[in-house]
């Protein structure tokens, strides 16, 4: 079998950027980085006029390549990636090879980010503030965290202040509500590049703050105008 040139060191890689290295037939495209559980793209693309181009993940690295019919003769092939998710980081191999060009490809598997804080329940007085805690154990170079109130984005303003601590097990990423002004559950959410990824809903309850209902009828205004 016809390796790769020494130039390219055992591996067949020569780097041309962050997510692309060439070999000096095969050129293997897919990121250094992963996230573990996620699903990520990549390609094999044969350089010269071998034929028989194949993919597959080295046995034992906890990583599935999958791919749709290869044609006869391809010389291009687009696959799909998925890594087992594990305690730490771990690197797996990625090979493409045809009968005669050998090349193999090294990733990084990062562990897929977790909460691991339960839910906090705060119940206080109007006006004061509150700092809620979110703890993530992860990667914080692979991850964000958003605080989401309604729905919506939290902004850091005269509201709201936002503020992280590392420790030797994850990160530690509050919210401080500045002035409470009304109940409401504050959602901390962990993305990836891939999207939302875990959350924690956090409840901030104003003591005695009763809701009185609407009324629904004319009867139940003049009752409340005459008997309230």
């Amino acid at each position: 079998m016809e390796y790769c040139s020494v130039l390219c060191f055992t591996w067949c890689i020569l780097v041309l950027s962050a997510t692309g290295r060439t070999a000096d037939k095969i050129v293997i495209d897919i990121a250094n980085n992963i996230t573990a559980g996620e699903e990520y793209s990549g390609s094999c693309t044969l350089k010269d006029e071998d034929k028989d181009l194949y993919v597959e993940s080295t046995e034992g690295s906890g990583c599935n390549v999958t791919h749709g019919n290869i044609p006869q003769n391809a010389q291009k092939i687009d696959f799909n990636l998925t890594c087992d998710n594990k305690n730490d980081s771990y690197t797996a191999t990625i090979e493409c090879h045809s009968s005669k060009v050998y090349c193999e490809e090294k990733i990084n598997v990062i562990p897929k980010p977790k909460i691991t804080t339960k839910p906090t329940n705060v119940t206080t007085m109007v006006g004061l503030p509150v700092t809620l805690s979110c703890h993530v154990k992860g990667d914080p170079n692979h991850y964000w965290v958003g605080w989401m109130y309604r729905d919506s984005i939290i902004q850091e303003g005269e509201q709201y202040a936002t503020s992280t601590a590392r420790s030797t097990r994850g990160t530690h990423h509050y919210l401080t509500i500045h002035t409470v002004k009304q109940s409401g559950n504050y959602v901390c959410k962990v993305y990836t590049i891939h999207g939302p990824v875990d959350e924690t809903s956090n409840s901030v309850t104003i003591e005695n703050d009763a809701t009185e209902p609407t009324p629904t009828s004319l009867m139940d205004v003049v009752y409340k105008l005459l008997f309230s």
